[in-house]
């Protein structure tokens, strides 16, 4: 099969958008002849910049790619793309398919909704009429969807209930994770040192601070403790405590997986990401979402005492405590 994989970002690079499009990209060529449709041009990269000033300068919060004159500057790049050659057009963007005219079936795959972030996560309410036409180009790109693919029954239940798709274009297929199965598990060094990591890009989102907390909350429990936190760039002011080390960008972040004892990840707003499939004990804090239903044996909801508990036990057991759930051991 021919397939257009139409994406803003490189699907080919493994950077783009979390490793997600490359994954995607990666599997679907093992079957099928796969070519990346670029949607982009001079026009997109102006009007994006375009808003982001004007974000800026008014302190308002606009998404550029959530605009009509984005999408609609999308749309007309598209037409110059001989499309009819493809049996199937792929895209993860909604902006990217909402102004198509084409009669190739089309796969759109999502992990959520304009309407349910809006209110859950940070950045997305740009105002009554801004989100508007937001929820307008979402609306068009379910509309010309053949199927379209939802990460998770609560997105689903998101286009049903907020845009009236019906329900047999919708399918629910949960992410896997976007890295290699390592070949083993290293060994715990038992040097009775406990190795934190954390890893992520948006410092405030992410709850890089809570996570510098609970270094010091150890440390200052007598608890031999160093945090590595990997891909972020701390505000000014994050204190120079001994035990961590932040590392701004890396190419590749498993080496840092296999040293780690403990994920840490207390995330204000997340969509369960891939870095939990790394096998590692992990503390999350648990938000408006219920938790997945993949996870009904690994995951638990617990307080913040209890987690320490655990925290101080792990040191010398792999013995989780009992309110802590199933937690693998290493």
């Amino acid at each position: 099969m021919m397939i257009g994989y139409i994406s803003l970002g490189d699907p080919r690079r493994r950077g783009t958008w979390s490793g997600t499009p490359h994954s995607i990209f990666q599997r679907l060529s093992r079957d099928h002849q796969v070519e990346w449709i670029n949607p982009g041009g001079l026009n997109t990269k102006t009007i994006y910049r375009y808003h982001k000033v004007i974000g800026k300068l008014t302190g308002r919060t606009v998404r550029p790619y959530s605009t009509l004159r984005f999408a609609s500057a999308v749309g007309r790049n598209l037409s110059k793309h001989d499309l009819s050659k493809y049996d199937l057009l792929f895209s993860i963007g909604s902006t990217e398919i909402a102004n198509l005219d084409t009669t190739v079936p089309i796969v759109h795959l999502t992990d959520a909704t304009f309407a349910q972030m809006v209110g859950y996560y940070d950045g997305f309410d740009m105002g009554e009429k801004r989100n508007r036409h937001a929820n307008e180009i979402q609306r068009k790109a379910y509309e010309v969807s053949t199927q379209i693919i939802f990460a998770s029954a609560w997105a689903a239940r998101s286009a049903m209930n907020d845009y009236h798709v019906p329900e047999e274009k919708i399918n629910v297929v949960r992410f896997g994770a976007n890295q290699d199965v390592p070949d083993r598990l290293p060994e715990r060094q038992g040097d009775g040192m406990l190795r934190m990591l954390f890893v992520g890009k948006e410092w405030v989102r992410k709850g890089g601070s809570i996570a510098v907390d609970a270094l010091t909350s150890l440390q200052d429990r007598g608890i031999d403790a160093e945090l590595v936190m990997v891909g972020c760039d701390p505000p000014r002011g994050v204190p120079n405590v001994k035990g961590l080390r932040i590392i701004p960008y890396v190419e590749d972040v498993s080496s840092y997986f296999r040293e780690a004892d403990i994920f840490i990840l207390p995330t204000r707003a997340e969509c369960a990401p891939g870095s939990f499939s790394a096998r590692h004990p992990r503390t999350d804090c648990r938000r408006s979402r219920p938790p997945p239903a993949a996870f009904p044996t690994t995951w638990r909801t617990v307080s913040p005492a209890d987690c320490c508990r655990w925290t101080l036990g792990a040191r010398t057991s792999p013995t989780p405590s009992p309110s802590c759930g199933a937690i693998p051991k290493r």
